[in-house]
């Protein structure tokens, strides 16, 4: 079977449906060097170059690159030459390949391609792919079996890999249950038993590889909103788009779950963010939620950051909720440009609202009548609430709110923004901490 194959020829273009729908890529030897046209597999781009073999560039990619350890098995197929794809050589490629990542992923020449040794040309190269093109490599090198093996378990936390390729950790204790995409250590969903999901996640909301996810509880790091002085730099950080790691699980002696997630430093991108510093999310998972998030400056500099956790709750409908907690409170209007106002008396919704409350440290409440339950929200780090419903016209722009999504979500973010960015000492620590609770309300 050749399904969502494509075909190469050296020097000339990217042939087959891949191609035509767009998704090419250039290709990078080592990740920097940018060679010509290439087939996109997973993370890695493959193309062969003029004066290189294949088979050890690609080799060498995948050694330098994306595994611990060298597979000798796999370079010793350097200088195979094939002209079927059942081959010899070629099956015994794929099955080292296919150890290396149990899942899928498997490359091999085509029926009407050869790889020749000695002469560093290649007249066609055909992939096959079996997974979504958005799955990165390293994702598949520590595979689901092998996460559910070090990080689960039975019964109560477990991985799996969903349609688009991304990892989510799933858990469910007698209190709760939750999930948590690995891309930005991103809380989906969290249910407390008997009770409606409290967080929202949008029905069009898109789970593709370095997009942001449209509802749940996106972390902001290292800056919130657009950055100071670089308009290209991705709104609100790149914490929430990138690939977190999972450290630690376990179950408390309350009955809790607690996951502790790392951003690694091949997660940070380097013409972003130069500071050495390290970022964890500690999430714990019963009747209420915490997370706690926290930064460390390993550097000799002091350094500053921006932050929030953008939470989307569920509600019943956004007109009938109030939010209590905030009055008296300074706040920034963002749609109005910023001007300065004071809240008098509970926060209520019948436009567009984005707001950065100063000098709020006090609960929130978020009192729901429809749902016939208060959710309290309280933390610890942050002076700064944003509170953020995009309305009709602004839910139309960014596409991805669903039907009338914005009458059922509201973002009430625990943060560090504006006037409230935390400046770090080297060698010290800051903690965003919040935690999430219900309780019920009569009608």
């Amino acid at each position: 079977m050749v399904a969502n194959a494509v075909t190469f020829h050296q020097g000339d273009e990217m042939l087959g449906s891949e191609a035509r729908q767009g998704r090419t890529a250039e290709m990078r030897v080592l990740g920097e060097k940018v060679i010509r046209p290439a087939v996109k597999v997973g993370e890695i781009t493959v193309a062969p170059s003029r004066d290189t073999d294949f088979f050890s560039q690609f080799t060498t990619m995948i050694d330098q690159q994306y595994l611990a350890t060298p597979l000798p098995s796999l370079r010793s197929t350097h200088h195979a030459r094939c002209t079927r794809a059942d081959d010899d050589h070629i099956p015994r490629f794929v099955s080292v390949h296919a150890r290396m990542i149990s899942h899928g992923g498997r490359l091999y020449a085509g029926k009407n391609g050869f790889l020749s040794s000695g002469t560093g040309k290649c007249e066609t190269m055909r992939i096959l792919k079996y997974n979504h093109p958005s799955i990165d490599w390293r994702e598949k090198v520590e595979s689901i079996s092998e996460l559910n093996r070090r990080h689960g378990i039975p019964n109560q936390v477990s991985f799996c890999q969903d349609a688009h390729g991304f990892i989510h950790v799933e858990v469910n204790n007698p209190q709760s249950s939750a999930r948590i995409a690995l891309q930005g250590a991103q809380l989906t969903s969290w249910v407390p038993k008997g009770e409606e999901a409290v967080i929202w996640l949008s029905k069009q909301a898109s789970f593709l590889k370095g997009k942001s996810i449209r509802g749940g509880a996106p972390v902001c790091w290292p800056w919130f909103g657009p950055h100071e002085s670089q308009g290209d730099f991705p709104a609100h950080g790149f914490a929430r788009t990138a690939l977190w790691e999972i450290s630690g699980v376990e179950t408390q002696a309350d009955g809790t779950t607690r996951l502790v997630f790392c951003l690694p430093e091949t997660s940070v991108p380097k013409n972003q963010w130069s500071h050495a510093t390290t970022l964890e999310s500690r999430m714990t998972i019963g009747s209420h939620l915490e997370v706690d998030l926290v930064t460390r400056n390993l550097g000799s500099q002091p350094v500053t950051i921006g932050q929030a956790l953008h939470t989307y709750f569920q509600v019943g409908d956004v007109r009938t909720i109030r939010l209590l907690g905030l009055e008296e409170c300074v706040y920034l209007d963002k749609v109005e440009g910023g001007v300065r106002k004071v809240q008098e008396g509970a926060v209520n919704f019948t436009q567009e609202t984005d707001r950065i409350y100063l000098g709020a440290t006090g609960d929130v409440l978020i009192e729901d009548p429809l749902m016939r339950r208060q959710i309290r929200i309280t933390k610890k780090g942050s002076a700064s609430t944003v509170v953020w419903n995009p309305w009709i016209e602004k839910s139309a722009k960014l596409g991805d709110l669903g039907d009338e999504g914005y009458l059922h979500m509201v973002c009430v973010e625990n943060a560090n923004a504006a006037e409230d960015r935390i400046t770090l000492a080297p060698g010290a620590e800051h903690h965003l901490w919040v935690r999430y609770s219900l309780a019920p309300i009569s009608r």
